[in-house]
């Protein structure tokens, strides 16, 4: 399961050639990260999912350069070391060009971060799945008339009353609550385990 939210902010670069992260603020972003954080702990809270094994953020922040308008997602890790900002115009840069070519991205440019993005996910347990087995044996509820170049008579079954796994060959009509399924005289239906229909070529 995964949740998420966003906080519009804007940081930008200074244009300092001595520091390229001037302007940019870690602890800022680790802050909104935070909070971000505590809003999708609680959501996960009121929806009665508790913290479980294999719950973990996934963070990233909205980046571009000074007026433009398309923006590149970029991965955030912890902001909180000196150079984490500088590792993030890394990425930014390396992404870009990722994106846009080689030779697209500027190290002089000013670059902007304009959203915080925030996904918190876990993973719940595998919903156990019972199916009701009908009751054998397999036998069709009646027979409808079909033109197979000829008038004939087929039989008919329901599917819910199919025994699962059971099998058989066509010519037949298997009704369902929204549908009407043919079976040919080549192919063969059998229900699964779960009670899904399955058709093959005999």
């Amino acid at each position: 399961m995964r949740l998420s939210r966003q906080r519009s902010i804007l940081q930008r670069t200074r244009g300092n050639p001595k520091d390229r992260a001037d302007g940019l603020d870690g602890a800022a972003l680790e802050a909104v990260f935070a909070e971000l954080e505590r809003e999708v702990t609680a959501a996960f809270a009121r929806y009665g999912i508790t913290e479980a094994e294999g719950r973990y953020f996934l963070r990233s922040v909205s980046m571009r350069y000074a007026r433009q308008v398309h923006e590149v997602p970029v991965p955030v890790g912890s902001l909180a070391a000196p150079d984490a900002v500088r590792g993030l115009l890394e990425s930014f840069d390396r992404i870009y060009e990722q994106r846009y070519g080689r030779g697209t991205g500027s190290r002089t440019a000013v670059v902007e971060i304009t959203n915080c993005h925030l996904q918190l996910v876990q993973t719940l347990p595998k919903a156990a799945l019972h199916v009701a087995s009908p009751a054998g044996p397999l036998v069709p509820f009646g027979h409808r008339r079909v033109y197979l170049g000829e008038w004939a008579e087929v039989p008919v079954y329901r599917w819910e009353a199919i025994p699962l796994r059971a099998s058989f060959a066509g010519p037949a009509l298997i009704d369902a609550a929204g549908t009407t399924v043919w079976i040919d005289a080549k192919h063969e239906a059998r229900v699964d385990s779960l009670g899904n229909l399955h058709l093959t070529t005999c």
